[in-house]
């Protein structure tokens, strides 16, 4: 892995991806997801099976926050460190102190405190703007961080 280092800086230090850029992944990452949320939503409404419009949102609903969960818990325990909009962005996903890859379990548990941020305001995620390492209520759970680079 290599991360983005200063060379006119001290040895050893490590930038960390912005805020912005995590921003930014987040909303490929959203897009690129809802286009099989809304096709399950498609079908759900032409199926026999009939029900309400509300029925069929929270169906919706309901396989996106799954979608989420795996699909964020599976990339960035993966090789690549990364979601595609991650890896759009060029950042990845490192585990404090280490920057070895996540277990799948600590990825696990980085996306379910993710998907509960969303819940409240997405508060969670806007601590990245004040912490030191740029680490959201996910990140310091797990003891993560997001840096630039490339694995």
């Amino acid at each position: 892995m290599s991360a983005f280092l200063d060379q006119n800086s001290p040895v050893g230090t490590v930038y960390y991806a912005s805020f912005w850029s995590r921003a930014a992944a987040k909303a490929i990452d959203v897009t690129l997801l809802l286009v099989p949320v809304k096709l399950v939503e498609a079908f759900s409404k032409a199926s026999t099976l009939g029900g309400s419009e509300r029925a069929h949102r929270w169906l919706a609903a309901f396989a996106f926050v799954l979608l989420w969960f795996v699909y964020e818990s599976v990339m960035e325990s993966s090789r690549y460190q990364a979601t595609l909009g991650k890896r759009a962005l060029g950042i990845v996903v490192v585990q404090g102190g280490t920057n070895n890859r996540l277990s799948l379990a600590r990825a696990c548990v980085r996306s379910l405190v993710q998907v509960i941020s969303v819940y409240f305001l997405a508060a969670g995620y806007l601590i990245a703007l004040v912490t030191r390492r740029k680490q959201a209520l996910h990140d310091l759970i797990v003891n993560s961080v997001v840096l630039p680079g490339t694995v």
